[in-house]
């Protein structure tokens, strides 16, 4: 009884190991899935940094092109007014 106790019990440790453990295909295989997966993260944060470096860079453009449209408005109105002024003057003539 304790013979086949004990045989059981080995088996069962044994079974149990072998099910347990990965073998090291297995984990070669979980190293290149990793590494692959590390290389394309590496590829998509470079990717990602350089959108956002344009991004800024238009960004910045825009602010400029902003600042010139602004410029400009600021100068027809400018015109405007001198022309409405000489207009009315010759009116008055």
């Amino acid at each position: 009884m304790f013979k086949t106790l004990a045989k059981i019990s080995a088996v069962a440790l044994a079974v149990g190991l072998l099910a347990g453990c990965a073998t090291r295909g297995q984990l070669n295989e979980v190293k290149d899935r990793v590494s692959n997966l590390e290389s394309r993260v590496s590829k998509v944060e470079s990717g990602h940094n350089e959108m956002m470096k344009d991004i800024r860079s238009a960004h910045d453009h825009a602010g400029r092109a902003e600042e010139k449209a602004e410029k400009a408005l600021e100068c027809c109105e400018a015109q405007s007014e001198k022309l409405d002024r000489m207009f009315q003057k010759r009116m008055l003539k």
